[in-house]
């Protein structure tokens, strides 16, 4: 059961697509940024999220560059916790001409809300998935560190 957070505040285009979304996606929703950092620390088995970029900064209105989506993004591919390696669906009706400077930023899939239909939705969702799994996990930095000293200590051995 793949487990998505769906951060959007905009409640009706969550309402218009969770209706046709598979019963086996559970769907954890937050309509703010404090509610999309409080779901990312509670839930550590999320899947995937789902991120509408021009979310607002509780209850302000959307300024077009200057959107909290695009900061919780950055936010979230920034994480040092596993929450830095989540893969990120960003949708937005402004998402053509953003496309370049959000795959810098770790954005696995983009979908524009002129194509935000639920067939979209849930083909793109499994899709991400399904090759977020196939990439290996990534290891901590210490076990990075140990790795290198280990493959230090075998050059030096075969030198001996």
């Amino acid at each position: 059961m793949p487990n998505i957070l769906w951060i959007d505040d905009e409640p009706q285009w969550l309402r218009r697509i969770a209706g046709h979304l598979p019963k086996d996606f559970h769907v954890i929703s937050a309509s703010t940024v404090a509610d999309a950092v409080g779901a990312l620390n509670a839930h550590g088995d999320l899947d995937v999220v789902v991120l509408d970029l021009m979310l607002t900064s509780e209850g302000a209105r959307p300024v077009v560059g200057q959107d909290a989506g695009v900061k919780l993004l950055e936010t979230i591919k920034n994480a040092k916790s596993r929450a830095g390696h989540l893969p990120v669906i960003a949708y937005s009706a402004y998402i053509v001409d953003r496309r370049e400077d959000l795959a810098a930023l770790g954005v696995e899939s983009f979908i524009s809300k002129s194509d935000a239909g639920p067939n979209n939705f849930v083909e793109t969702i499994r899709r991400v998935i399904s090759e977020s799994h196939k990439k290996p996990a990534p290891q901590p930095v210490a076990a990075e560190i140990v790795e290198s000293i280990r493959h230090l200590v075998r050059e030096e051995i075969e030198k001996l």
